[in-house]
């Protein structure tokens, strides 16, 4: 029986999280199918990384035929581009908890992101940098800051 860490559940509930607000922004028209799929593919890779084992039934409503979440996290998104998602992510938590010190909830979110990045070797130094101005980032920039 596999022992399940905080890190790997809370992974497995990111994934969970970004997956519903991803199909929420396809179902929307604020982003399309194949950016919401390049997404979710870099969410799946860090809960696999993690040491998540996802039920099949998440990976189906990505990819129909199934089986992905029994693949080793590099096999479904290149390493460097889920680190970069999951860096941008926790970036973003930090400045959302930095511009209100009494939301406790921003807190912990960015100190569990900053807990999931350092532990999967993301650059520890966060950059608080503009975001890009793709409309597919802002849409998922917007995602997050709907699911907060």
């Amino acid at each position: 029986m596999k022992t399940t860490t905080f890190l790997t559940q809370l992974a497995a509930e990111e994934f969970a999280r970004r997956r519903s607000a991803l199909r929420r922004a396809v179902d929307l028209g604020r982003m399309s199918h194949e950016a919401a799929n390049v997404n979710a593919q870099c969410w799946l890779a860090i809960a696999r990384a993690a040491g998540a084992d996802l039920p099949e039934m998440y990976v189906e409503c990505l990819w129909p035929r199934g089986k992905r979440s029994l693949m080793h996290h590099s096999q479904i998104a290149d390493p460097a581009a889920w680190r970069a998602e999951l860096t941008r992510a926790r970036d973003m938590a930090v400045r959302k908890a930095l511009s209100d010190l009494k939301d406790l909830k921003a807190q912990q979110r960015a100190w569990d992101l900053q807990s999931l990045a350092v532990h999967l070797g993301c650059p520890d130094v966060i950059e608080l940098k503009q975001q890009s101005d793709s409309s597919d980032k802002k849409s998922i920039d917007q995602i997050e800051k709907d699911a907060a």
